[in-house]
């Protein structure tokens, strides 16, 4: 076991190994290329065109060979939710057009690469879409998710006869305070219905959607304006039936799986349900049955370049360290002089639970959360710009205890891995920089030639890494800023105050155990959450009492459930965190490497998948 680490630790291993990694991460954006374009028999484009106020609009579009200005098709414009990106509707769009139907994924106003405007870039996109000229104008369709209703509504009221039909994914037609409320003719009006409406979906506490109940779901009075339009019927309706007429636009569906609220988009039940409609209602004859779907490889591959990245950032980084360049400014790691015994679980207690505690106190975060909004654009990386101070803010008056507790035992703030000369902090900040651009010209080459993102899919909520445009760049760098406080408080904590057994135990087992510390919190919390959902219980009550507790009015306690997606990926960039933090701070003798690199890939994450949609966002 010695000779395989030892040999593995070499420099000229690590250097291979990384070039490796840069290979892998490449094939796994070919051969999502390869599923997305079915092989070649679909065309995959990114394409830029003007809308109505001149602003920039961006879209992916999907054309079937099959479908040629002699031989028209039918399409479908598809837009996502609060992030607005087109990327997220990606695995739809595959499935439609191995069907031999255009897909056309846009990213929304003032989202990804379209400009923000007051123009309606809805029927904008719509009119480039019946443009093309091999799309059949006759028969297009409109798939959205969560906030994409009011995309979907700039098409059915201010331009009824260009679509035929409508699926909805975790949303409804019906109003809130906080997306505008239609009139029940309004609902009644639009066409062909299909509803994709998850039984785990958390805004089912916000008394202006569908609330899950195993016992009586489909008796919940608002389907009876969903499905039924007002009108009379002698028993609650079924899942998977139609009602009304095709022909005359009236028909309605509703399909639930058991998805969440971001849920439907990664779902093969929720797809293959879209599928089937849209070939139903857009008159389209197919051999492949809906459940035939190849998304799920699209998401493996992409997700394998994900690990590579990852990976790439420890053999890399190591081989910095092993090079002559850096080897003054690696020191070794001192004895230990933190934190035993008792108060050494007692802080990974507190540790595990701070975390959760302070993202559901949406009273403590509220006030910064409205200052970083009156300067950033990023509404959801506001949110965790607030937590992660608020969790640095904690952690600093701790560590300040523990340091003058620990003080008589000869503690001093070199054993905190902070202390270092201007030379060695420049070496440390330009080897995490270095490896950082690394990363982000590949995965920019992999979304330029292969459309696809560097993502981790599988989750509700899929970790995604997006190339920056030259407005989003300069934001990343401000909130690189904003989340470092919390990486360096994390580093300084691990490396100076909390490592198990004294710093005796082997590399790979502190990882696993700081894994733990700062996953596992989360994890719980998010269980607490999810587990009555996803077993047919509704919200878990005492999630919404602490809401209300907090002053949410009755309309935001679904807003909280929104919140809770955003939860999903921390546990595990968490877990990446924590070995990142580990193995570099042992490899460095200091905090500065894994604090920067971690702050640039959150802010990169954050900033390259969230939508403008803070208080300046105008």
């Amino acid at each position: 076991m010695k000779k395989i680490s030892s040999f593995f630790s070499r420099k000229e291993v690590l250097i291979a190994t990384s070039v490796v990694l840069i290979v892998i991460m490449l094939i796994g954006g070919w051969l999502g290329n390869v599923v997305s374009t079915g092989g070649g028999k679909v065309s995959m484009s990114e394409v830029s065109f003007k809308g109505s106020e001149d602003n920039v609009i961006s879209a992916f579009i999907f054309q079937p060979q099959t479908a040629t200005a002699e031989n028209k098709a039918p399409a479908v414009i598809l837009a996502y939710g609060g992030t607005g990106l087109k990327d997220f509707m990606v695995n739809t769009s595959i499935e439609l057009a191995r069907r031999g139907i255009v897909a056309m994924s846009v990213d929304t106003n003032g989202c990804g690469a379209t400009e923000s405007s007051n123009s309606l870039v809805a029927v904008d996109a719509m009119a480039y879409l019946r443009s093309q000229p091999y799309v059949d104008t006759e028969n297009i369709g409109i798939i959205i998710q969560s906030f994409g209703k009011m995309f979907a509504q700039e098409i059915m009221f201010n331009e009824p006869d260009w679509y035929k039909s409508v699926v909805y994914f975790g949303i409804t037609p019906v109003g809130s305070p906080m997306t505008g409320v239609l009139t029940d003719e309004q609902i009644y009006s639009i066409k062909n219905v299909l509803y994709v409406f998850g039984t785990a979906e958390e805004t089912a506490e916000d008394p202006y959607t569908i609330n899950y109940n195993a016992s009586n779901y489909f008796e919940n009075p608002l389907w009876d304006t969903l499905i039924f339009k007002g009108e009379p019927h002698d028993e609650p309706c079924k899942e998977h039936t139609i009602y009304g007429s095709i022909e005359d636009g009236t028909a309605r569906m509703v399909v639930s799986p058991n998805v969440d609220h971001a849920g439907p988009t990664e779902s093969k039940k929720s797809i293959s349900a879209a599928v089937e409609w849209m070939t139903l209602t857009l008159g389209v004859e197919t051999n492949l049955a809906p459940t035939n779907t190849v998304m799920q490889w699209k998401k493996f591959w992409v997700s394998i370049s994900f690990i590579a990245m990852i990976l790439f950032v420890f053999t890399s980084g190591a081989a910095f360290v092993k090079s002559k360049s850096y080897a003054d400014y690696i020191t070794p790691v001192p004895e230990y002089k933190g934190l035993k015994g008792v108060g050494y679980w007692i802080s990974a207690v507190i540790t595990t639970l701070i975390g959760p505690l302070t993202w559901a106190a949406s009273w403590l975060k509220w006030p910064l959360v409205q200052g970083f909004n009156a300067q950033l654009p990023f509404a959801f990386a506001n949110d965790y710009a607030s937590w992660f101070l608020i969790l640095a803010g904690i952690t600093t008056v701790l560590l300040v205890l523990d340091y003058f507790l620990l003080k008589k035992n000869g503690f001093t703030l070199r054993d905190t891995g902070l202390v270092c000369s201007l030379d060695d902090f420049a070496k440390q900040a330009g080897m995490a920089l270095f490896v950082f651009l690394i990363i982000y010209a590949i995965s920019n080459f992999i979304y330029g030639k292969f459309k696809m993102p560097i993502t981790l899919s599988g989750l509700a909520f899929p970790i995604m890494f997006r190339p920056l445009d030259n407005i989003r760049l300069p934001y990343m760098l401000n909130y690189f800023l904003v989340y470092l406080p919390y990486y360096l408080t994390l580093a300084v904590l691990l490396f100076g105050f909390m490592r198990p057994k004294n710093g005796k135990l082997a590399l790979w087992k502190e990882m696993l155990i700081n894994v733990a510390i700062l996953a596992v919190g989360p994890i719980i919390f998010l269980l607490g959450y999810y587990l009555p959902l996803y077993t047919g219980h509704g919200v878990n009550p005492a999630y919404t009492a602490w809401q209300m507790a907090n002053g949410a009015p009755i309309f935001m306690t679904g807003y909280f459930g929104v919140i809770m997606i955003y939860m999903i990926p921390v546990p595990i960039m968490n877990a990446i965190t924590a070995c990142v933090t580990t193995y570099f701070n042992r490899k460095t003798g200091k905090v500065w490497f894994a604090a920067i690199i971690m702050a640039l890939l959150f802010a990169w994450m954050q900033v390259s998948t969230v939508n403008f949609a803070g208080a300046i966002a105008g």
